[in-house]
């Protein structure tokens, strides 16, 4: 681990978890994205989320209470490094009614990490290390299923193979974890309505937790066809919380996803029977 600065308590609200990552040091890790009271972003790391006592496995849109600092080994402005042991949940997730009303207040609170196209993210990026960042939506171009390779299911195999001979340094065992088998990628536009930004179309994977296990209980199908739904721009309204990777700053995946209905779709269905 490295050093630690000087730790300050912070309120934070959650909003992306990815999928959970073998880790050398951490036996297993997920990265979480959050907002402090500012709305300002946050990355929270290291966090084993599955092992964690049940009093601090938080929700999306759930706020936390966390000592956190910033780390020598990560200079990417919104990482924090967090003991995972202190995390303290406040309350329960904030409702998702009148179109995440609620949410949309702390989340969309701090326009310094709203973007009108990804390119300008990595503009940022590029000027000062932004690493997180939200973009709209304005056109789905295709929804990409890529089926992974036997030679990375033996290396996962084998590498959780290895971690099960180790314990951490609490002494926990390794858990089991199913290897993924499709990844999702996202072809897509963004909506620069109104604006002079003039979007050239991008691609990136999706590494939204909540997708991929609902692909470890139900099935690759069934993941896909949750990623069409978020995906009905007709009914919702779809941004992507954008993070990029430590060792390549100028790659950037879907570290989250914002879906809620449309105010004229939740009028509507209040009037279907």
């Amino acid at each position: 681990m490295g050093v630690m600065r000087k730790e300050r308590l912070s309120k934070v609200l959650i909003w992306g978890k990815t999928t959970p990552q073998l880790s050398t040091k951490h036996m297993e890790t997920v990265c979480t994205g959050g907002c402090l009271e500012d709305g300002s972003p946050v990355r929270l790391y290291p966090i084993p989320f599955r092992y964690l006592g049940g009093d601090r496995q938080f929700k999306l849109y759930q706020w936390i209470e966390v000592p956190i600092a910033k780390s020598r080994t990560d200079t990417r402005p919104e990482s924090y490094r967090i003991d995972s042991r202190h995390i303290r949940i406040l309350g329960d997730p904030i409702s998702h009614a009148d179109g995440w009303r609620k949410r949309r207040e702390i989340i969309f609170r701090q326009p310094g990490w709203h973007f009108d196209c990804l390119e300008q993210l990595k503009a940022a990026e590029t000027a000062t290390k932004q690493s997180l960042g939200v973009v709209k939506v304005g056109q789905v171009d295709k929804i990409q299923r890529e089926v992974r390779s036997e030679e990375e299911r033996k290396e996962f195999e084998d590498k959780l193979r290895a971690k099960k001979l180790q314990t951490d340094a609490f002494g926990r065992e390794a858990k089991d974890l199913a290897f993924i088998s499709e990844r999702i990628h996202l072809h897509w536009r963004c909506a620069t309505d109104g604006t002079e930004v003039n979007c050239p179309g991008h691609t990136a994977s999706v590494l939204d937790w909540g997708l991929y296990e609902l692909g470890r209980r139900e099935g690759a199908e069934a993941m896909a066809a949750r990623m069409e739904e978020v995906c009905d721009l007709v009914r919702r309204d779809l941004h992507l919380f954008m993070g990029n990777i430590k060792r390549h700053p100028g790659s950037f995946s879907i570290v989250g996803l914002w879906f809620p209905l449309k105010r004229e779709v939740v009028q509507e269905d209040l009037f279907i029977p």
